[in-house]
């Protein structure tokens, strides 16, 4: 198995779209105990996030789109990161 390698071009856009909030997730797992969506189905936010943190995100991936940008993690997030600004 080869190790992943984190896409330049992914890692940019993220800069882009909210690279600060990137810096400042701890990963304590809030943001997935708090999306609703986790009553219908398993939705990991934190996974999404630490995704992105390495760069290794995918833009074609359901979870991403099947965010509601509700804005519950936000509001909940001890460090006040803005996962919307990240995903959309």
């Amino acid at each position: 198995m080869s190790p992943a390698i984190p896409d330049k071009e992914t890692v940019d856009i993220l800069r882009e779209m909210g690279g600060d909030t990137l810096k400042i997730c701890y990963q304590c797992g809030t943001c997935t105990g708090t999306c609703p969506w986790n009553l219908v189905r398993t939705f990991l936010p934190r996974r999404m996030m630490y995704r992105a943190q390495l760069g290794l995100i995918d833009f074609g991936d359901e979870d991403i789109w099947t965010c509601a940008t509700c804005g519950a993690c936000a509001i909940r997030c001890p460090r006040g990161v803005e996962m919307t600004d990240v995903i959309r």
